[in-house]
């Protein structure tokens, strides 16, 4: 059988219709957890027990086990289902996690055939009362990234040849996620424009699940047969992108060298360009130096806002929340840091990535010097 969509692999289930073997595969985690579970229910009608349901880690997969496993009887069922997590198709075919005797020296590219025989040998011989899920959960590759891929396509040629079932679960079009989230609000009997919902995707990019997540934050906040409003995502949204710039700061401010430089990892892996986050976390400690000064001459929040013409919302709030937290001298010399760095990044042909890696030890080594 073809590559098939979600869709069409419900309909299947729906008509009560099995493979021997699925391979669920694509770009949207969600999706492939919310099938691997759904689908595990169907083929075992509910009955999941230790002795009808195994499921592996290919990272730590022993081929001799899994052989064994596929070839035994499944006991008071009709059959029996093998699930294999983190089955990218590259990995299961170029590590051998058995035992063996082969000696170490061996070809890596005769050792990579020879497993990849052992695949295509395994799905081709698969006992009857055997089913094999292979839920690549892993590699989250849309469908132009898996077009090119030689060992994907070559275990979708083996899956299909023996009639089994190859699932891409992709993601879903903005507009489709605006129905989605839109449907779900109705469901508790809440009120979610579409323009508003609109907005929300535009401003979302983790996937469904974290989609979802944010929409029941506004489903209860406004409350069953109450409205979501443009102020309640607003204070959402800005939360959403201004939080990990506090927690960052905050650790870096700590002195939490280590955590510190984990959070600009992580901001650097979402694509963020160095000098954004520059920028970004200089105007957080700004920010934090500006309401701390306040605070040390009685300057409230309230007053500070009214002052400045500013919102008292998340932002605000926050940034006078962790402004106790740190002393007024710290935060000087973390912006005039902050700016070296600044300087640094245009004229220095050292990695900027480095660059900021250096200042970020330097400012969470502040709070160990002032303090001494």
């Amino acid at each position: 059988m073809p590559q098939i969509d979600r869709a069409t692999l419900t309909k299947h289930c729906k008509a009560g219709k099995r493979f021997p073997v699925y391979y669920l595969f694509g770009d949207e985690s969600h999706y492939i957890q919310l099938y691997r579970t759904s689908l595990v229910r169907f083929l075992l009608d509910q009955n999941i027990t230790d002795l009808n349901y195994s499921r592996y880690d290919a990272d730590h997969l022993n081929d001799a086990d899994l052989d064994a496993e596929l070839e035994s009887l499944p006991p008071f069922c009709p059959c029996r289902v093998v699930e294999i997590d983190r089955a990218d198709p590259a990995t299961l075919c170029t590590t051998d996690r058995s035992a063996t005797d082969e000696p170490e020296a061996e070809d890596k590219k005769q050792k990579r055939k020879k497993l990849a025989e052992r695949w295509k040998e395994r799905i081709h011989n698969l006992p009857d009362t055997s089913i094999l899920v292979l839920v690549d959960n892993l590699s989250l590759r849309n469908e132009k990234a898996l077009s090119s891929d030689s060992a994907h396509k070559q275990l979708c040629k083996e899956i299909e040849a023996v009639g089994g079932a190859c699932v891409f679960l992709g993601k879903e079009s903005p507009s489709a996620l605006i129905d989605l989230i839109v449907r779900r609000a109705a469901k508790y009997q809440v009120t979610f424009d579409k323009k508003l919902a609109a907005s929300l995707v535009g401003n979302t990019d983790e996937g469904i699940s974290f989609l979802l997540q944010e929409t029941d934050k506004l489903i209860a906040w406004a409350g069953s047969g109450g409205v979501i409003t443009k102020e309640a995502l607003d204070l959402l949204t800005n939360g959403q992108k201004e939080e990990p710039y506090y927690l960052f700061a905050d650790h870096v401010a700590s002195g939490k060298t280590v955590l510190a430089l984990q959070d600009l990892d992580r901001l650097l892996s979402y694509a963020n360009p160095p000098e954004m986050i520059l920028s970004t976390l200089a105007k957080t400690f700004c920010s934090l130096y500006r309401a701390r000064a306040a605070l040390d001459v009685g300057v409230g929040m309230d007053r500070y806002c009214s002052d400045f013409s500013l919102s008292a919302g998340y932002t605000q709030t926050k940034t006078f929340q962790n402004a106790r937290n740190y002393d007024l001298s710290l935060l000087r010399r973390a912006v005039l840091l902050l700016e070296e760095c600044e300087e640094k990044l245009k004229s220095t042909t050292l990695p900027k990535e480095v660059l900021l890696q250096q200042t970020v030890v330097q400012i969470a080594a502040l709070k160990e010097e002032i303090y001494k």
